[in-house]
């Protein structure tokens, strides 16, 4: 070998996204509109995992991957909309996540106030 490692390319910061969603607003979302507007922002990767779900984890994929959208810098069509985005792994208040443009990824935590829930994510491009 001639000296030199191999370095991987350090990611590059996209953006940050915050989201918020009232749990009783994610209820009357699920009451109203049911699973047709889970197959609206579940990947069907997601919905195989998650048939039906509650109002917590609605709020948890919601404002999530709007979280990500936000950070990420790019249009709607851009990402497939909902769909074209997902959650790869969720570990206690933190989460991971994919979408169609294999470059970005995104860090994110969950929080909550009160009764409202709430994502934070950090969207990186890794060339």
């Amino acid at each position: 070998m001639n000296g030199k490692r191999k370095t991987k390319p350090l990611p590059v910061l996209v953006g940050i996204g915050i989201d918020l969603l009232a749990l009783d607003r994610a209820r009357d979302l699920l009451k109203r509109h049911g699973n047709s507007f889970l197959k609206r922002i579940l990947s069907p990767a997601e919905l195989k995992k998650k048939p039906a779900c509650s109002a917590l984890q609605l709020a948890k994929y919601f404002t999530a991957k709007e979280a990500f959208f936000k950070s990420s810098g790019l249009s709607w069509t851009d990402l497939q909309g909902f769909s074209g985005m997902w959650i790869s792994r969720i570990r206690g208040n933190q989460f991971e996540m994919a979408c169609s443009d294999s470059s970005l990824h995104g860090s994110g935590t969950f929080f909550k106030r009160g009764n409202v829930w709430g994502a934070k994510v950090i969207c990186q491009k890794i060339s």
